[in-house]
């Protein structure tokens, strides 16, 4: 039965790389591949063996904060007995920085209870990747979001690898300055989205591939969409506080995590983390690619 739902779901998605409509880049092509190999491993040895294995040494998970996930690891073993549920995944969409050395994947994941006493599950990973000293990739930030449905019968599920950047730096770079800018920008766009209009703050930072990912809802993945979504939703104040930031060593490519707090027209406020990704355009202007969220249980909070 659990095989059966596992071949109705690939075959749902259309999971093939021979559906790819950009050229992919080795390095990027390796990345995907990575991942790739992270949900075989998941299925054949266990979620948390896979993940022991695939996640680095500085590794953040969210349970639901964020912390080190080796220690999270090595704080909570295995439960004893065969594996409750099995995880499989595959990215449909992936960048990586231009020195290769930073990038991330995100796609599908399907959830089903090995004892058949549940129906099976759906949500999406998002995953910023690091290359290793070794060469190898490892994942340095993890956050998924739950979802209604396996896939959006609107958007093909095909793996895809995002638009390359154009822009290079014209002068050698120093990562900490590029980090600071970065959280400049962050700064920047947390104080526009507490003050008025939030999708109008937004809509100058978001570049037009960004995705947005939230619990509950399907990844929505233009620019015209995610401001729809802060429309609908009557976000009227949208606060956010890096608690950790870098970039690639081409500075293309930059990360963030932090903690934010979300109001709606006559609802009480809502906290949680969220991680994002910039990326520079072609002229070298910061744009938000990525931004996932997920909100912390009410008492959690």
């Amino acid at each position: 039965m659990r095989r059966r739902l596992l071949l109705v779901w690939l075959l749902a998605i259309g999971i093939t790389t021979l559906a790819q409509q950009k050229p992919v880049s080795p390095e990027l092509l390796k990345l995907a591949n990575s991942e790739r190999t992270f949900s075989r491993t998941s299925a054949a040895k266990g979620v948390r063996a896979s993940f022991v294995e695939f996640f680095s040494d500085e590794a953040i998970n969210f349970t639901p904060h964020p912390g080190n996930a080796q220690e999270y690891f090595r704080t909570h073993p295995a439960p004893a007995g065969p594996q409750p549920f099995t995880l499989t995944w595959e990215p449909i969409i992936a960048d990586i920085s231009q020195a290769g050395d930073l990038g991330y994947t995100t796609g599908p994941v399907l959830n089903v209870d090995n004892a058949n006493k549940r129906p099976p599950r759906y949500s999406y990973y998002f995953s910023v990747w690091k290359k290793q000293p070794d060469n190898n990739w490892k994942v340095l930030i993890d956050l998924g979001t739950g979802t209604p449905t396996p896939t959006d019968p609107t958007k093909k599920n095909v793996f895809v690898p995002a638009t390359p950047g154009t822009w290079r730096s014209k002068e050698k770079i120093d990562l900490e300055v590029e980090r600071a800018q970065l959280l400049e920008v962050e700064r920047k766009l947390s104080s526009a989205t507490q003050q008025g209009n939030v999708g109008e703050a937004l809509n100058e930072y978001l570049a037009d591939e960004a995705r947005l990912h939230r619990d509950g809802f399907m990844p929505m993945v233009t620019k015209k969409e995610i401001l729809a979504y802060f429309d609908q939703q009557q976000v009227t104040r949208l606060s956010y506080l890096p608690i950790a930031a870098g970039v690639s060593k081409s500075a293309d490519i930059g990360y963030s995590y932090g903690k934010y707090e979300l109001t709606r027209k006559d609802k009480p406020a809502e906290k949680g983390y969220i991680v994002r990704v910039w990326k520079r355009n072609k002229s070298g202007v910061w744009k938000l690619v990525a931004d996932i969220a997920n909100a912390l249980p009410t008492d959690e909070k």
